[in-house]
Order: C-alpha cells, then sequence, then structure tokens
C-alpha cells in the first residue's frame, strides 16, 4: 500500500525524485514490522508497542544528538525530556496491558442479571445470558422440564407437577442474591489463560532455552532498533522531505518483493514444484482484507509521510520521538470503542501517563523552538 499511496505526493506540487538510498530505508524497515509483528504474537501487543516506541525513541535520540550533531538547547533538559517520554509511554503500555486487564477481571464480582425473576422463570421465551441460552419454565409442559433437567442446560431447574397440576419450583436460595437477582459465577477466561501459557512455553534457540516471551519481548526491540533508523538514509540522501516518500515506498516494495521470491524458491527446493510452492506460501486473504487492509495501508501511509516531515524540520532527535506519541491514539481507541482497557484505575492511570507523554512532547517541541528563535 505504500507503493500505491506514494504517488500522490506529486498533487502536492512535489517533483518526482528518486535516491536508490531508499532500499537502504527499506532494508530497515520490513524486517522492523516483521520482528514487531512476531513480538506481538509471542509476548502481546501493550508490552511490546511500549517496549518498540521506549526503544525507538533513545534510538533515534542517539542518532540525532550524538551521530549526526543535532544543535538543542539544552541537551540535559532534552534527556528529561526524553526520559518523561519513556516514562509515560511504559505507564500507557503497563496499564493497557493483558495483564491489567485480567486483575481487573479477577477482582470484580460475579455479573448480576437483573430481570424479573418471576418473568424468567415462567417465560416461555429462551434468554441467552454469556452466551448460553436457558429454557424458561412452562406451567403447561412438564416433559420439556424434565428434559431440561435431565440435560442440565438450564441454571434454573423445577420440581415435577403436583397433583393439583401446578407446579413446584425448587429452591433457588444458592442463586438469587439479596436484591432479587441471578447471581451467574464468571466463565474462566480459558482463552487469556491458553495465552499466558504459551507465553511461558520454552523453546530451544541454537541450543538455549528461551520463553516464547523472551523471544517476543526480544523482537519488539528489533522493531524498535530498525524503526527508529528506517529514515536515517534521508540524512545522506540530497532528497528530502516528501520527495523521498517515493524513494522510501519503492525500496520498501523493493525489499518486500524481494523477501516473497527468496520465500517462494526456498519452498520451491523444499517441495520440488511450482504449484506447491506457490500454495506454500501464505494466503493474502483478499476478500476478507481488501477494505480493511486498504483502509489501513492509506492510514498508515499517511503517517509516514507525516513521520518523514517531521524528521525533515524537527530533526531525527526529536521528530521520531514525538512520532511515538502515535500510541496515545491507539490507546483513546482501545478505551472508547474496543472496550479494551477497563476498571477505573487502569483508565485512570492511563491518562496521566499520556498527560505525562503530552507534557514532554511539549518540552521536545520548545528545545526545536529555541534554536529556530535562539
Amino acid at each position: 500500500m505504500s507503493f500505491l499511496t506514494c504517488w500522490f505526493v506529486l498533487f502536492f506540487g512535489v517533483p518526482f525524485k528518486y535516491d536508490p538510498i531508499g532500499i537502504i530505508s527499506g532494508l530497515l524497515w520490513v524486517p522492523a514490522g516483521t520482528f514487531g509483528i512476531y513480538g506481538v504474537r509471542n509476548a502481546g501487543i501493550a508490552i511490546c508497542v511500549g517496549t518498540w516506541s521506549g526503544v525507538t525513541v533513545l534510538v533515534s535520540f542517539i542518532w540525532g544528538l550524538f551521530i549526526f550533531g543535532e544543535q538543542v538547547r539544552s541537551r540535559i533538559q532534552t534527556l528529561l525530556a526524553v526520559l518523561l517520554l519513556l516514562l509515560g509511554l511504559g505507564g500507557m503500555a503497563y496499564f493497557s496491558s493483558s495483564h491489567r486487564q485480567k486483575k481487573h477481571q479477577q477482582g470484580t464480582t460475579p455479573p448480576l442479571v437483573h430481570n424479573d425473576l418471576t418473568e424468567r422463570l415462567l417465560s416461555d421465551d429462551k434468554i441467552e445470558h454469556d452466551g448460553i441460552k436457558e429454557q424458561g419454565l412452562d406451567n403447561s409442559n412438564d416433559d420439556d422440564d424434565d428434559d431440561d433437567m435431565e440435560r442440565g442446560d438450564s441454571l434454573l431447574t423445577a420440581s415435577s407437577s403436583s397433583s393439583n397440576g401446578e407446579d413446584e419450583l425448587t429452591s433457588f436460595d444458592s442463586l438469587i442474591g439479596s436484591s432479587g437477582a441471578i447471581e451467574m459465577e464468571a466463565k474462566p477466561d480459558t482463552e487469556q489463560d491458553e495465552e499466558e501459557r504459551r507465553r511461558k512455553e520454552v523453546i530451544s534457540v541454537c541450543g538455549l532455552k528461551v520463553s516464547r516471551f523472551s523471544l517476543g519481548l526480544a523482537g519488539a526491540v528489533y522493531n524498535g532498533a530498525l524503526g527508529g533508523s528506517a529514515i536515517v538514509p534521508m540524512h545522506y540522501s540530497e532528497i528530502h522531505g516528501l520527495p523521498f516518500v517515493i524513494s522510501f515506498a519503492i525500496g520498501a516494495s523493493i525489499v518486500t518483493a524481494t523477501i516473497w521470491l527468496l520465500r517462494f524458491l526456498y519452498h520451491l527446493q523444499r517441495l520440488g514444484n511450482f504449484q506447491s510452492a506457490w500454495n506454500a506460501l501464505p494466503s493474502f486473504h483478499l476478500r476478507v482484507m481488501c477494505i480493511p487492509g486498504a483502509i489501513a495501508g492509506t492510514l498508515w501511509s499517511i503517517g509516514n509521510v507525516a513521520s518523514i516531515l517531521a524528521v525533515t524540520y524537527l530533526g531525527e532527535g526529536i521528530g521520531m520521538s514525538v512520532v511515538q506519541s502515535a500510541m496515545m491514539v491507539s490507546g483513546l481507541w482501545g478505551i472508547l470503542y474496543f472496550k479494551e482497557i477497563r476498571g477505573m484505575y487502569n483508565i485512570f492511570w492511563w491518562f496521566v501517563a499520556a498527560c505525562i507523554t503530552l507534557v514532554s512532547i511539549i518540552f521536545l517541541s520548545h528545545e526545536h523552538e529555541a534554536i529556530k528563535n535562539p
């Protein structure tokens, strides 16, 4: 998608220029994304995003201030602002982590179903709670009640009909709370338990036994180190700013196509058949990913253009550091839309960390503005 969208900069009056050094940017950026995906799959998205954002800040800070010699008003103040930024990023990652969300779920009381008890017991309609369908009791159908008791599908039970034809309900003292609501035990989060078990799994790498979590964390570190250096080649090019977007996109496309070709040749050598080698490649899932993939790719391309402009006008050290504030946007999506961050405690401290991040960004911007207007 980067290759398809990079040409839109030409509509802004940007002349077409290409520098092969963009291939080096691609060699840094494409593996960085691969390591990032590997990290998320093995260590979790929150800890990985926080890790590679922090590493990116440190790497870009080193490139900008110590290698390129970018001038700031005070290196000590800039360093303090960077440390403050790392604190904010780390706080947002911690309070959005799956560990914090799981701890919040364990600390909450079992959910209560506040419905009319009589209606729940005597209704003929099926009701659903947490994906489990329950059949209401029917006074006119004793056979259905017996079947329900034999199967054990319903959380409510009924006794057999009495001689006068009236149903007698069994005691529900163990299910009914003081508020008259039915207490349902929270189902164990088996998916999170399985994910946690998988992260602790130990595998052998070059004779060394390493947990999947550690490997995932290492992938996040590599992603931050390589991603934080992806725009560095622009400093050695005669092309800067928007014109470099095209070189970057072409370089990334060449590297991606080369990796796919090498993978295809590997399967071809192993399987000895073109069709089998092609089928062994990962599916593109075009039917599923066509629209959402295009939207995500377009949004990323816009962000990539903005990051190149940030580095061009703010410098590598400050520009790439400020770009990592994108973590605030993803966190807001998680709170307001996806409801991934739960509990007022976690949400409150996440916003505190976000405020720290904003303050650090203001400090960093001030350092740059001081150079422009000494």
